[in-house]
């Protein structure tokens, strides 16, 4: 489920680029979508009854046929496929027992699949706006009012994290502190290269690779046990 959202991530910022105008992210975005149904592919066993799920399976069939589309709808149908999928991970996560109540030597277990995941969630939506600002050379006032929110949201949850991880292991609290190093400094790239610029320079390709990083520097921390 992690890695299907991950996946879904990915086709939101290349989308953002492709209804752009930027054609080149057309191959990246098919071999997604195969990966993303190989996934779908092995879950559906185990969720064919879950509501959630197939509402999942409704939007992302209807979304994946779409040929034409606009940045903004775009990126609003993707976000509210990934919000449920989100809510689908955090069901599957309670009714595994990955709780503190179950697991006693890890207080912090729910971290690791709820507020860890939103922040990459937040610092993805950040990937496919600035995305769309990059390939299109400027941030329009939409994107400029959404960025600068979720800015603060990173900023506030990455705080959050901090302050609640201060008895976890080294090698989490390493990890967590490179996350959020890289992440203030995608923080300052948008602020100064794309909300307060006027004209952005940054290319696409760099700036969604510089935001995966920092998605992929929080991944590593998702994937260790916090005690």
């Amino acid at each position: 489920m992690k890695q299907l959202i991950e996946l879904l991530q990915q086709h939101r910022g290349l989308s953002a680029a492709l209804y752009q105008g930027d054609m080149q992210v057309g191959s990246e975005l098919k071999r997604i979508s195969s990966k993303c149904q190989l996934i779908c592919n092995r879950l559906a066993s185990d969720l064919s009854e879950n509501e959630r799920w197939q509402s999942f399976l409704d939007h992302w069939g209807r979304l994946s046929r779409v040929k034409s589309d606009t940045v903004d709808n775009s990126f609003q149908q993707h976000t509210l496929m990934i919000d449920n999928l989100i809510l689908l991970l955090e069901d599957i996560a309670e009714a595994s027992f990955l709780t503190a109540k179950y697991l006693p030597d890890y207080q912090h277990i729910s971290l690791v699949w709820r507020e860890l995941i939103k922040i990459t969630e937040s610092v993805g939506q950040t990937r496919a706006l600035g995305t769309a600002s990059a390939a299109a050379g400027s941030c329009n006032s939409v994107q400029r009012t959404r960025l600068k929110f979720l800015m603060q949201h990173i900023k506030q949850m990455d705080h959050s994290l901090t302050s609640q991880l201060e008895l976890a292991n080294d090698q989490f609290k390493g990890l967590l502190s490179k996350s959020s190093a890289d992440a203030n400094s995608l923080l300052d790239l948008i602020e100064k290269q794309i909300i307060n610029a006027n004209q952005v320079n940054i290319s696409r390709e760099e700036y969604f690779s510089f935001a995966t990083q920092v998605i992929s520097a929080f991944n590593q921390v998702c994937f260790l046990p916090i005690k």
